[in-house]
């Protein structure tokens, strides 16, 4: 994938203001991500908060993936939730 092609889809994602909250909606339904969102919750971040930290997770492992060059692997997915402010 050129770099070109990554702009283009960046701009896509982008163009609709709810693009990644939705995907992020989505992730956290899934055996992936929801414990990282329950882990979130139960630091007490509000549920949008929760969700845009889950959505900026997977626009960096969607540019790692691309920039590596290999598959996704939900294994190797490390997180440790912060501390809310």
């Amino acid at each position: 994938m050129a770099r070109e092609e990554l702009s283009f889809i960046l701009k896509k994602l982008f163009s609709d203001p709810n693009g990644a909250y939705l995907a992020a909606q989505s992730a956290a339904k899934t055996k992936t991500f929801k414990p990282i969102y329950l882990a979130l919750r139960a630091k007490g971040f509000a549920t949008t908060e929760a969700i845009v930290i889950i959505a900026r997770k997977l626009l960096r492992i969607a540019f790692a993936v691309w920039t590596s060059n290999k598959p996704f692997d939900p294994k190797k997915i490390g997180f440790q939730a912060c501390k809310k402010p």
